[in-house]
């Protein structure tokens, strides 16, 4: 008799609902908050990420390669940097900009996301569709509903993300779940914590979250995130190995042409352009003294000037973010390798995935305060040696850093990693190769690129990260996004926007060599 056994992920969503009861009520209406902003955000973001979703999987048009890269650049923009930029255009504040911000956040996620989703049916149904319905109906009938699933764990596992976040809430003042964490953890007030002098925060903090209720909210995040990531990896990993080659490309008309590279423009440019423009327009501002009083204008030759001094101004952030991304990075790679390997290999991916899940939606605060009770040990203990790394040195921010790191460039390099034919691997097996010299003597030549893709992503990841190492710098100069974080809270003025602007072009170099090396990887 065969007994019924749910799905893995209906398991762990149903566990998420017992601890989010456990949590307590005040946990719960943090809970509360935080689901709704996502919500929200979720809601504007959809219909958006979807259309162009639809056009990078399903079409070969140029505005859909261009919406890919452009996507792909706005993943590795530090999430504070963007919020400059939109808060430039609408000076948004409370529940609704936050969720705004969010919901334009989350487009590129979404976008890449369900490409990846729709990238991963089966091609044979769509063909077999398309001889009996028009193209609009096969993606409508067979495309969006055998796709479905994945699109739904891409809305959770998103959600779950930035259920995590506190950068946007924090310059909103919003009282969510990661923000509270956040505001808690930067005035000490977690035990053993010790006092850290906050930045300008802009809501007082309650009293301190029980211990019980901040686990169970955590664990609450976390199991829908494992959810999603058990859901969304396979389809991820079959749509960039072989099946990309043989996947069903919609061919629209001359008129469905023009209105679908019309459409894609649109949101491209209203998602990348106008925050760029917008920064652009602060960075040029030129005040000038006269009779009537100061007046502003605009000067190109202020905006080129400013953007080309903003490197040497901040020489001192840029070189520490450059120093603790180098190092983040190689390590990085080093570990993601091993794991990424470790995922071709295993017929037992879930709990590995569980791991790479509590790693990306753990909040940074917590991150940071574990680090600190590590690390800042007494005088009398017998690891008081770390002590003088945790003040002297990067140790503490890139610990919290490959955190975040790692996870991603394990996604990274897995799906090149999975694209090596079983046949070399099993060749080299029989010449009586371990695994580590298959790894490094087989897979690691052939799929370099994608390694090389890697590295650039965890660089541009470490200059982009704030949550976990904004408390456990060293006395001396922040890194650049950290400064960025600080002035933002007194307004984005000329100084910020040219340094957000120098910041967005090292991105989208780092995102046009990394489409390039993955390009070449997959052949």
């Amino acid at each position: 008799m065969n007994r019924f056994r749910p799905p893995f992920q209906l398991v762990l969503l149903a566990a998420a609902l017992v601890l989010t009861a456990l949590a307590g009520s005040r946990v719960q209406g943090l809970l509360a908050n935080s689901l709704a902003l996502v919500a929200a955000a979720m809601a504007i973001a959809t219909p958006f990420a979807l259309a162009l979703a639809v056009l990078i999987a399903k079409t070969q048009l140029w505005a859909a390669r261009a919406g890919f890269f452009v996507m792909g650049s706005l993943l590795l923009l530090p999430l504070p940097l963007y919020a400059a930029a939109w808060q430039v255009v609408l000076p948004l504040d409370g529940l609704q900009g936050a969720a705004i911000i969010h919901a334009l956040a989350a487009i590129p996620w979404l976008t890449l996301l369900f490409a990846a989703a729709l990238a991963s049916v089966d091609a044979e149904l769509e063909e077999q569709a398309w001889l009996e319905v028009s193209p609009l109906r096969v993606l409508s009938q067979v495309t969006l509903r055998s796709s479905s699933q994945g699109i739904a764990a891409a809305l959770l596992w998103v959600g779950a993300l930035q259920m995590s976040e506190m950068a946007v809430t924090d310059l909103c003042r919003v009282r969510t779940f990661a923000e509270e964490i956040y505001t808690q953890a930067a005035l000490g007030m977690f035990a053993g914590s010790g006092t850290i002098d906050p930045l300008t925060l802009g809501v007082a903090p309650a009293a301190p979250l029980e211990l019980r209720g901040l686990l169970c909210g955590l664990g609450a995040i976390w199991l829908v995130a494992w959810a999603a990531l058990v859901t969304l990896a396979p389809l991820v990993v079959r749509s960039l190995g072989d099946h990309a080659a043989c996947v069903w490309r919609w061919r629209p008309t001359q008129q469905q042409k023009w209105f679908a590279e019309m459409l894609a423009g649109l949101i491209v440019l209203t998602v990348a352009l106008a925050p760029l423009i917008a920064l652009a327009s602060r960075a040029g501002i030129v005040v000038t003294k006269t009779d009537a009083g100061f007046e502003r204008s605009w000067s190109p030759i202020a905006l080129v000037s400013r953007v080309i001094a903003a490197p040497g101004e901040q020489r001192r952030e840029l070189w520490q973010s450059t120093q603790l991304g180098v190092a983040t990075a190689t390590a990085s790679v080093a570990i993601g390798l091993v794991l990424a390997w470790r995922l071709r290999c295993s017929d037992r991916k879930k709990p590995l995935l569980g791991i790479l899940a509590l790693m990306l939606v753990i909040p940074g605060p917590v991150v940071g305060v574990g680090l600190i009770r590590l690390l800042n040990r007494p005088v009398d203990s017998p690891f008081a040696w770390l002590t003088w790394w945790y003040d002297h040195t990067l140790l503490g921010a890139w610990l919290a850093q490959l955190v975040r790191v790692v996870p991603i460039a394990t996604f990274v390099m897995w799906p090149a990693l999975a694209s090596v034919p079983q046949s070399l691997i099993d060749a080299a097996a029989s010449e009586g190769a371990s695994s580590f010299t298959q790894l490094t003597r087989v897979v690691v030549p052939l799929r370099w690129p994608a390694i090389a893709a890697a590295w650039l992503t965890g660089l541009a990841m470490s200059f982009g990260e704030l949550a976990a190492s904004i408390l456990v710098l060293p006395p001396g100069p922040p890194t650049l996004v950290v400064r960025i974080f600080s002035l933002l809270h007194y307004g984005v003025e000329d100084r910020v926007a040219a340094i957000c602007l120098v910041l967005i072009a090292a991105v989208a170099t780092l995102m046009f060599a990394i489409q390039r090396l993955l390009a070449s990887s997959r052949g």
